[in-house]
């Protein structure tokens, strides 16, 4: 979509264009000729052309609003993060290198008290500034809001607005709790510490279908199914079986 701050012409002049096709390598310079935020063109000799006031077929009569020197630089496509949790993004440090049926009992939403909006907000627009920084121009979030609230919902889809990056936005829930997923859980552990984590690391899924159930419903949002990477895998099974209790 053409927005007010989409619309313009720039030049990107002398950069290197990455070709997947091309050569990886040294890729060759080129011009980039962007029109109302879509690349126009992609070739040498555009600036040239312009400089010596000759015509530029998807220029037209429009004038040069601003000029990129890339000289030494390489342009690409924006990386696409396709796999990324914005609730993960203010615990970097808080946990030693542990294996990941330890981790889900600690690091997920469920296991700490519920955030504030403005937190929310705020952790959102850093993970993004920092993707941007990497050169990541689009992000799938799949964000656990947990207990749900339509407010920090849409204090993230606002942010991902006003930061300006791309993001595939998902609900993310799971089929049964994190301290399930541990082998030998219920044979090993003793039943009040089982009771104990599975308290702190929050209820299984089905209560949060629920919760996120109006976005299936009025929406008509997908839904994807995720494996953990634990021993114990995701059930496709549970997952369509709780579907089931949602209108078509």
């Amino acid at each position: 979509m053409v927005t007010k701050e989409t619309r313009g012409v720039i030049l990107i002049r002398s950069g290197r264009v990455y070709d997947q096709g091309g050569n990886v390598d040294l890729p060759p310079f080129a011009d980039l000729l962007i029109v109302d935020g879509l690349i126009a063109a992609v070739r040498p000799g555009i600036a040239q052309a312009v400089e010596r006031g000759e015509p530029v077929g998807e220029l037209g009569t429009r004038m040069i609003d601003q000029t990129i020197d890339a000289t030494e630089k390489l342009l690409m496509p924006g990386f696409v993060n396709s796999h990324y949790h914005s609730h993960d993004v203010l615990l970097k440090g808080c946990f030693e290198t542990i294996p990941l049926e330890l981790w889900v009992l600690s690091a997920l939403p469920p296991a700490y008290p519920k955030r504030s909006t403005t937190e929310i907000r705020a952790r959102t627009l850093l993970g993004a500034l920092e993707c941007l920084r990497s050169g990541m121009t689009t992000v799938q979030d799949l964000c656990t809001i947990y207990p749900f609230d339509e407010e920090h919902l849409e204090a993230i889809l606002q942010a991902y607005e006003d930061i300006g990056i791309r993001c595939v936005f998902a609900v993310q829930f799971a089929d049964k709790a994190g301290a399930k997923a541990v082998p030998f859980w219920e044979e090993v552990v003793p039943l009040e510490q089982r009771y104990a984590a599975l308290s702190r690391a929050g209820a299984a899924a089905s209560t949060d279908l629920v919760e996120v159930g109006w976005l299936l419903e009025e929406l008509r949002v997908s839904v994807f199914a995720q494996p953990l990477g634990t021993n114990v895998p995701v059930s496709a099974t549970r997952v369509a079986r709780a579907l089931t209790t949602f209108e078509p």
